[in-house]
């Protein structure tokens, strides 16, 4: 509802939380709500920015990953909105439509279940041999079981050869969007050669040593993936746009297009129902925010696994 008072206004009450329980009570519970013993910080705050919430945020992730995994899994970031003056992991990510706020990076299944995350606290000082997103996709792939075949989506701020590397010596499979400037002695044709070959046309390498392709497939513009499970073959047609025309056209798509475009938004899916339904709760403590995210995505969680079952 629009506002803590509606649940128990005479125009909008709500009988399933005003007959459970008084405003003035929620009002003193939310007032008083802690997760640590304030007086027991010492120099927590210096290394752990999220220290005064980790015990609710590891009962919270605990029961995630609790959730049987699917096949296909997910890695991506959502922007969680917020404004406040003191906050130390909030960020400011231009471009974005709330640009102020903080990062939850998510694992999740094709179907939008979430089941692993972390919380990105910038400027701690931690140092990671595949980069400060890489460091991260390790620890959410490492609660996946290992040897059992599971596919990892991910996009080009975390992807890298390196990356596929490590996925591959738990054999768990790897497919990720590549920027150009990961491409280390990989030479593919540039966009304006793709173009001229027209829509639809792709190059691909083949590792010798490791079983992987990189993949360069042009649409309007060229696109860049990596794959240690899936190539070119078998290719089919996808329904395009053609602005000179005026119609939609059939283009060549290959394989590993049609996999990015199946299983790579489990986490905006997810992302899009939780901001479907914001909370608006107000307060000066930062670290509420994070319950009350955390509560939103549980409760979509649950309804998708309802809705899966």
């Amino acid at each position: 509802m629009p506002g803590n008072r509606s649940y128990w206004e005479d125009d909008t009450r709500c009988p399933m939380v005003a007959d459970d329980m008084s405003r003035n009570r929620f009002q003193t519970l939310l007032a008083s709500l802690q997760f640590m013993d304030n007086t027991d910080s010492s120099n927590k705050h210096i290394q752990d920015k999220c220290w005064k919430s980790h015990p609710w945020l590891d009962m919270f992730c605990k029961q995630c990953l609790e959730i049987t995994p699917e096949k296909h899994n997910s890695i991506d970031e959502q922007i969680v909105s917020f404004r406040g003056t003191y906050c130390p992991i909030r960020r400011h990510v231009k471009g974005k439509p709330h640009p102020w706020g903080w990062k939850i990076w998510g694992r999740c299944f094709s179907s939008g279940i979430l089941c692993d995350f972390i919380i990105y606290e910038s400027g701690t000082g931690k140092k990671y041999l595949l980069g400060m997103g890489g460091g991260d996709v390790i620890k959410l792939y490492e609660t996946l079981p290992s040897n059992q075949n599971y596919k990892v989506f991910v996009d080009n701020f975390f992807s890298s050869v390196q990356m596929e590397h490590k996925l591959l010596q738990r054999h768990i499979y790897f497919f990720g969007t590549l920027r150009s400037n990961h491409l280390t002695g990989c030479q593919l044709e540039d966009e304006k050669s793709l173009a001229q070959k027209g829509r639809g046309f792709c190059d691909a390498r083949v590792e010798k040593e490791e079983p992987f392709v990189i993949v360069k497939w042009y649409d309007n513009k060229s696109v860049t993936l990596i794959s240690s499970y899936c190539a070119t073959e078998p290719q089919d047609k996808a329904q395009r746009w053609s602005k000179s025309g005026k119609a939609s056209v059939e283009v060549d798509r290959p394989h590993i297009m049609k996999e990015s475009n199946t299983f790579m938004g489990g986490v905006d899916l997810h992302y899009t129902c939780v901001t479907k339904y914001k909370y608006h709760i107000r307060s000066r403590r930062w670290y509420l925010y994070l319950l009350w995210q955390t509560l939103m995505l549980g409760l979509v969680t649950a309804w998708l696994i309802y809705h899966r079952d």
